[in-house]
C-alpha cells in the first residue's frame, strides 16, 4: 500500500526525534488508539482528529558483528524494537539502542546531513505507517538551530532530502507469526528549513489545516512583542520578535548547553555517570527511581537541583542580549519537552512578564512545522 502526505513536519532533535502529520483517512480515525500509538505521544482525542505524531529518543546503534546470540531482525518492528536496514548497514533506534548500553546520540551540528538521522527519519515513517510500503512526502518541513541557520547550510540541508528517493527495510511480522523483511520506499519531494523556535510561533498562530487561531486567551502573536526561548536537549535558543515576522535585530542568543547536562550533572551527583541517557529516559516517562547493581536509587532531587542552576544559567544568557528590550516584552514563550520543568523557576526572574508554555510543548516546534506547511500549501492552492 501507499500514502501520500502533503506536509510532514519533523523535529530532528538531539534528544528526541519528533514527527507530526495528518491523514484523511476515516478508517484510521475511527480506529481506538493503540499501546503503540500512545507510546508515542498519541492521545486518543488527537487520532480522532486524523494526527499521526510519533517521538522517540534521538539515540542509534549500528549494529557490527553479530555473537553467537544475534538479535538482528529478530522481533517484530516495535516502539520498544526499532531495527532496520538502510544502505547495507543495519540500526538500533531509540529505546533499541538504549537497552543496549551502547547507543549514542548525535551532537554534530550539521548532523542532519548524515546517514544517521535519514535513519530516524525512516524509523519515524515506519512507525507511524505500519502498513505501508510506499510514502510519498510532497512537503517536509524541517527546523535548525539559530547557530547553523546561513544559507550555505540550509542549502546543503535541502539538497540532502529534495527530491530524493530513499529506501529501507525493516522486520514485519506476517500472519504465521513469522518474522519477514519489509521494503519500504519514500519519495520526498519539496523541503523547507527554518528556525525551531519559529515553529512554535506557527504553533500558536496557525490552526491544524494552516488557517489563523482564533484565540481564547491573552496571546496575539500578530500584535505583541515577545521572547521565544527552545529549549533543546543540546543547545537552547532564543530571541524576541514583534508581530508574525519581524525580528529585533541582536536578541538572539544561543547556548551551548541544554537538557542533556542537566541530566549529566544529576548524574554525576548520583555517581552514575554512565547512565545519565537512562535517567533522563527515567525522568521522562515518570519514574523517579534507576536501578542499577541491586539497588533502586532515587534521583529526583538530583535532577530538580540540576534543572534550577539551569535555569539561572538561562536566565544569565538572556540579560545582554534581552535588556532593551523587556520594559517592551509582553509575553515570553517556552518551547521544548522539558519547558515545564523551568517554567517557575523562569517566572520569578522575568516576573512581571508572564511566562507561556504551548500544550504538548515536546511537539510545539514538529506541530508548528507541519501548520505552516498546511498555510504554505492552503496559499498556494
Amino acid at each position: 500500500m501507499a500514502v501520500e502526505l502533503e506536509v510532514l513536519g519533523w523535529d530532528n532533535g538531539y534528544g528526541y526525534e519528533k514527527f507530526f502529520t495528518v491523514t484523511n483517512s476515516r478508517k484510521y480515525r475511527e480506529e481506538t488508539l493503540t499501546e503503540e500509538e500512545e507510546k508515542m505521544g498519541l492521545t486518543k482525542e488527537e487520532k480522532k482528529m486524523g494526527i499521526k505524531k510519533c517521538r522517540f529518543p534521538s539515540m542509534h546503534l549500528e549494529v557490527t558483528a553479530a555473537g553467537s546470540l544475534s538479535i538482528s531482525f529478530a522481533h517484530k518492528y516495535s516502539y520498544d524494537k526499532m531495527n532496520l536496514m538502510f544502505k547495507d548497514k543495519e540500526y538500533l533506534i531509540g529505546n533499541y539502542s538504549i537497552q543496549q548500553e551502547r547507543g549514542i546520540k548525535n551532537y554534530n551540528q550539521f548532523k542532519y546531513k548524515d546517514d544517521t538521522e535519514v535513519v530516524k527519519l525512516c524509523a519515524g515513517l515506519a512507525l507511524m505507517f505500519p502498513i505501508d510500503e510506499k510514502i510519498i512526502i510532497k512537503n517536509l518541513i524541517i527546523g535548525t538551530s539559530l547557530r547553523t541557520l546561513q544559507k550555505n547550510y540550509i542549502k546543503e540541508a535541502i539538497d540532502t532530502y529534495k527530491n530524493k528517493r530513499i529506501e529501507f527495510t525493516y522486520p514485519a511480522q506476517i500472519a504465521t507469526g513469522e518474522i519477514r523483511r519489509k521494503n519500504v520506499e519514500v519519495i520526498i519531494e519539496n523541503v523547507q528549513f527554518i528556525p525551531q523556535g519559529i515553529g512554535t510561533v506557527h504553533d500558536i498562530i496557525f490552526t491544524i489545516d494552516g488557517r489563523l487561531e482564533e484565540r481564547q486567551d491573552n496571546i496575539n502573536l500578530f500584535e505583541q512583542r515577545y521572547g521565544i526561548i527552545d529549549i533543546g536537549t543540546n543547545t537552547v535558543d532564543g530571541f524576541i520578535r514583534e508581530g508574525f515576522n519581524t525580528h529585533m535585530q541582536g536578541s538572539e542568543f544561543f547556548m551551548n548547553y541544554g537538557v542533556s547536562d542537566v541530566y549529566k550533572n544529576a548524574a554525576r551527583k548520583l555517581n552514575l555517570e554512565h547512565k545519565y541517557n537512562q535517567i533522563e529516559l527515567l525522568h521522562l516517562s515518570g519514574k523517579e527511581y534507576i536501578f542499577n547493581y541491586g539497588n533502586n536509587i532515587y534521583f529526583i532531587d538530583a535532577v530538580m537541583e540540576e534543572y534550577e542552576l539551569f535555569a539561572e544559567n538561562l536566565y544569565s544568557m538572556t540579560i545582554d542580549p534581552w535588556n532593551r528590550y523587556l520594559e517592551t516584552v509582553q509575553v515570553i514563550i517556552l518551547a521544548g519537552g522539558c519547558a515545564s520543568l523551568v517554567k517557575n523557576s523562569l517566572a520569578k526572574k522575568f516576573s512581571p512578564i508572564p511566562i507561556y508554555v504551548p500544550t504538548d510543548p515536546q511537539f510545539s516546534n514538529a506541530r508548528g512545522y507541519y501548520k505552516y506547511g498546511s498555510f504554505l500549501s492552503r496559499s498556494e492552492g
